[in-house]
This record gives structure tokens, C-alpha cells and sequence, in this order.
């Protein structure tokens, strides 16, 4: 928790249900990075929140490597990156990740099949999905697409870590306040020197 000057003492209760995630989707494993992808032709749809958008997957990019570029090519909010799972055979996977947190942040992968020429296409399944922190202070329920919290409780941010419950404390910083007045006294009593010494010169 971290509190700025208009924060007020006072007490709060708080459960955390679950934070907030972002999306994670893996496809099926390939045998390295360069693999041909299932079929030479075909399309992926990929949506991020309201944006949405097709990859064409054709010579040029028809490899595990390529759709990976034309994923992080798209300037969504999204990322693509290699994970080896390990196996003895196809362990290279496409690890797809949302950057931002909530269910408004949510991201698709699908393969869009022909009506005509259906094709094989990629396997992609969700492991994780985008999520709104749920809490609740003081009996009130709040959902919030960001673990850090600003707008709750004036005057403090919340950075929620973990599901659990607990007790929010906040108090005046006195020391801080103290602090302030003194300076100011300081610097007040040093402008009524220099202006005594100004007037004694004239």
C-alpha cells in the first residue's frame, strides 16, 4: 500500500476473491521453431479486447517462427513467444500472452476453416484466462482490470498480490507533517533575517 497526503486514518477490511489476469494460449507442439505449420494455406483470427484481425498463412510465413512475427506484426496487445514443453517429440510451442490484465484485455486464437476446402489447421488452447481482480473492502464488492487499485480508498494504492483477507490500517504521518512545518519555519525565519539586514543597511 502506498498513500499520498490525502489519505484519512481510518481502518478497512479486505478479501481479495482472485487478481487480475491476462490471457495466456498455447498451440500444439512442433518439432522446432521452423516447422511447416499443418496446411501451406489457411487463417488465423485473432481478437484482443474489440480489435480483431486475420493472418493469412501462406508461403511466407508458414512456419511456427512466421506466425509468431505476424502475431507481435499485428500491434495489438499481445505477445508471442517460443515455449519448449520438453517432450521427446514436437515440444516447441506457441506461447500467446496478453500485456494487459482484465476480461476487457481478453485474447482469441482461432483457425478459420473453408467452407469449400476445409483445411487441418492449428490447434491453440487457452490455458489462462483474462480476468478482473474481484475484492471487497468493507462489505462492497469492486472489480477492477488492474491489481494495482487507485481510485478505492483516497489517498492510497492498492497493489493486490494474493487471494486472501486481511486488514487495511492507515494513519497520519505526523513525522512527515512536523517535518514540514519546521522547514517552513526555518525558511520563514531566514527571509525575516535577511530582510532585518536589508533595512539595518539602509
Amino acid at each position: 500500500i502506498t498513500t499520498t497526503s490525502s489519505a484519512s486514518s481510518g481502518t478497512y477490511s479486505l478479501t481479495v476473491n482472485n487478481l487480475a489476469t491476462e490471457t495466456k494460449i498455447v498451440s500444439e507442439g512442433y518439432a522446432s521453431t521452423t516447422s511447416e505449420l499443418n496446411d501451406e494455406t489457411g487463417r488465423v483470427k485473432v481478437t484482443v479486447g474489440t480489435a480483431s484481425a486475420t493472418i493469412t498463412i501462406d508461403s511466407t510465413n508458414n512456419t511456427l517462427d512466421g506466425l509468431r512475427l505476424a502475431v507481435n506484426n499485428l500491434g495489438f496487445d499481445i505477445k508471442a513467444a517460443f515455449l519448449n514443453d520438453g517432450s521427446d517429440t514436437d515440444p516447441v510451442r506457441l506461447l500467446i500472452s496478453g500485456t494487459q490484465t482484465g476480461s476487457s484485455g481478453a485474447v482469441t486464437m482461432s483457425w478459420l476453416h473453408d467452407t469449400f476446402y476445409p483445411s487441418e489447421g492449428i490447434d491453440f488452447t487457452t490455458t489462462q484466462a483474462a480476468k478482473d481482480a474481484s475484492f471487497v473492502i468493507d462489505g462492497v464488492s469492486i472489480r477492477k482490470s488492474s491489481n494495482t487499485v487507485t481510485d478505492v480508498i483516497n489517498g492510497a494504492a492498492l497493489k493486490l498480490q494474493s487471494a486472501g483477507s486481511g486488514t487495511i490500517s492507515l494513519s497520519t504521518d505526523t513525522d512527515a507533517i512536523t517535518t514540514k512545518v519546521s522547514d517552513f519555519i526555518e525558511e520563514y525565519n531566514e527571509v525575516s533575517l535577511f530582510l532585518d539586514e536589508q533595512l539595518e543597511l539602509d
